[in-house]
């Protein structure tokens, strides 16, 4: 696996899969961080998401792109991309429908880590909570472990809970 450093290049691992017609529907969007040299815009050189259909982008078809879909995450790409200018820009969406906490844990982790990311997205753990038992204390053990792994390459890592179905009919 080759590693992006600074003058480098993206790994062919690595690509952008939006094309420019995609963009025209999108908003630019600030990233803001006080104190920051550059007036407070942040830029992401390699984003990597991780997790389930959510993050996968099922719901949102679309049959130009290769796997059908252009989810949340793929729009977060695009405007990523379209900041990261001429310095470049990697993306992988390395999300799979149906997996619940350990497959993402076991079949995406080492991936995301191996892409040397400075932008990592997670959304996991909801397929777990919809099944009959559960034991949620060990579910959030094995998150925050993976969370703890990601979060040390010094990736920024953005995160968020799935609902409560506590007070659904399933």
């Amino acid at each position: 696996t080759s590693s992006l450093r600074p003058g480098g290049s993206v790994s062919a691992s690595i690509s952008v899969t939006m094309s420019r017609s995609d963009r025209s529907t999108l908003a630019p969007y600030r990233w803001r961080r006080s104190g920051h040299p550059d007036n407070g815009r942040v830029s992401f050189q390699r984003y990597v998401a991780v997790g389930d259909s959510f993050t996968e982008g099922v719901g949102d078809p679309n049959p130009t792109r290769p796997n059908g879909l252009r989810g949340w995450a793929d729009r977060v790409a695009e405007v990523l991309d379209d900041r990261a200018g001429a310095s470049g820009f990697g993306y992988a969406n390395l999300a799979i429908r149906g997996r619940k906490l350990h497959a993402i844990i076991a079949e995406q982790l080492d991936a995301a880590v191996a892409l040397e990311p400075d932008l990592v997205t997670v959304y996991a753990g909801a397929n777990d909570i919809l099944r009959p038992r559960v034991d949620l204390d060990a579910l959030a053990a094995d998150y925050d472990q993976a969370l703890d792994r990601l979060s040390a390459t010094g990736a920024r890592v953005l995160v968020w809970t799935a609902f409560d179905p506590g007070g659904s009919a399933i």
